[in-house]
């Protein structure tokens, strides 16, 4: 199968690891992961993919959360369904009172930072604090009634990198 790539960061995955046309071809592979066009295996195949991703630009979703567990529990659930971009999960609490907390828990033991504000810090303050938390190149801000479309985290990516002068996207709602 061809190996097509649907993302601005294309040139940097070209460069660095001139990318294959075809997955299946075992030379090209092989050159990719620094062995003998003769040892590449199909079980490669996942390094390949680990050396590639590696070299994508850097998403830190930043959530800010406030009660409404059953909203958060849809946001989070978008989130794990959307396989296009990998990302990091940092969620910001301002002191929810009700089921959230638990939720919470599920994401920080699933690898998500959870940070916990002991009273409500307010949407300015919580989103300074989950940014600070974060390392990567992109940022994507959201809100716990937010639910994102599959191909939502590679689309905000690739409308960033498209252009150096794009500094922010906002999205437009679904109704």
């Amino acid at each position: 199968p061809e190996l097509e790539l649907r993302t601005a960061a294309a040139p940097q995955l070209l460069e660095h690891l001139r990318i294959v046309r075809r997955i299946d071809d075992d030379e090209h592979v092989a050159e990719i992961l620094g062995r003998g066009p003769h040892q590449a295996r199909a079980a490669d195949v996942d390094l390949f993919y680990e050396r590639m991703l590696a070299t994508l630009p850097s998403l830190d979703v930043i959530l800010l959360t406030h009660d409404n567990a059953a909203l958060t529990q849809r946001c989070l659930a978008s989130l794990r369904d959307d396989p296009s971009y990998a990302h990091r999960l940092i969620v910001v609490d301002n002191a929810s009172s009700d089921g959230t907390g638990v939720l919470l828990d599920e994401a920080e033991a699933d690898g998500a930072t959870v940070i916990r504000n002991h009273v409500n810090e307010g949407f300015a303050r919580a989103l300074n604090r989950g940014i600070r938390a974060g390392a990567g190149r992109y940022v994507l801000i959201l809100n716990n009634d937010t639910e994102l479309p599959r191909g939502a985290l590679l689309a905000f990516v690739n409308g960033l990198a498209r252009s150096r002068e794009v500094g922010l996207l906002g999205p437009v709602t679904n109704s």
